[in-house]
């Protein structure tokens, strides 16, 4: 598996000597607010820690008026100058944040009019007028295990997993990180299904196998391990139109092609 470290301008550097799911370089050890805790596998314990639905306090709240938008309305930092995010408002405690999430697939023909399925996944977790307030990439056409269909509903599982994982969010301080998505397929997955699916050995009420078991898997042991670092997750189930991961995800389709499962950490992001 790859690593793959974004940096604040942008600039991408891969690492490719890691042991599937749960390597790192050593070196990455010591980057402040960098995710490196072994994941655990995710059924070595039940009950285990799931997601939560996240309610707004009145219906007609938005991201934009729960979270703040533009880096002038707040001065929060904990872990570096630069670690600017969509902070609650309207709290006492403000260390909430949110992270919009968004997947995209669609059916680029080539020469022969073959179908090939090209996929791109994004999430947005910095407010203007910084630089790099997205990161995004194409759906890797391998798992972490093995081969899966390109899907949107993959691409935005994939999104929501790349966003959770992308830094320690309990090194920057942060108590709880809000999931902003338009995919149901995500927030009913992450919040109402993934416990029973868990309890059942990962198969449906009819028995099947769960779709994209490998992603699903990993998101539950992504859940654990931040809930082990004192940090809630939860999901927030928005219309695609107040979603701004929607735009950078289907930009990320157009993006270079990758082969193999990546985890994509910021670096001083």
């Amino acid at each position: 598996m790859n690593v793959h470290t974004l940096n604040e301008r942008g600039d991408g550097v891969d690492s490719t000597e890691h042991p599937l799911i749960i390597g790192y370089n050593a070196a990455l050890q010591d980057i402040p607010g960098l995710n490196t805790a072994p994941r655990a596998p995710p059924l070595s314990g039940i009950p285990l820690t799931t997601a939560e639905v996240f309610r707004p306090s009145a219906e007609a709240d938005t991201p934009i008026t729960l979270f703040t938008h533009h880096a002038s309305e707040h001065t929060i930092r904990y872990c570096h100058p630069g670690a600017h995010r969509l902070v609650r408002r309207f709290v006492t405690d403000p260390r909430e944040i949110l992270i919009y999430t968004s997947g995209s697939c669609f059916d680029q023909r080539d020469a022969t009019e073959s179908p090939k399925l090209i996929a791109g996944c994004a999430f947005v977790y910095k407010p203007p007028p910084y630089p790099k307030t997205s990161c995004q990439f194409r759906l890797e056409n391998r798992g972490p295990t093995e081969v899966h269909p390109l899907t949107k509903r993959r691409a935005e599982l994939r999104a929501a997993l790349g966003a959770l994982a992308f830094r320690k969010w309990s090194g920057e301080g942060w108590l709880k990180v809000v999931i902003a998505t338009d995919s149901n397929y995500v927030v009913f997955g992450a919040t109402e299904k993934i416990e029973d699916w868990a309890e059942e050995g990962w198969k449906t009420e009819a028995d099947s196998p769960v779709e994209d078991v490998d992603l699903w898997k990993m998101l539950l042991a992504e859940i654990n391990t931040l809930a082990g670092n004192g940090v809630e997750v939860a999901f927030w189930r928005i219309p695609r139109e107040l979603n701004l991961a929607d735009s950078p995800a289907k930009e990320a389709e157009m993006g270079e092609e990758r082969t193999e499962y990546s985890m994509v950490i910021g670096v001083g992001v």
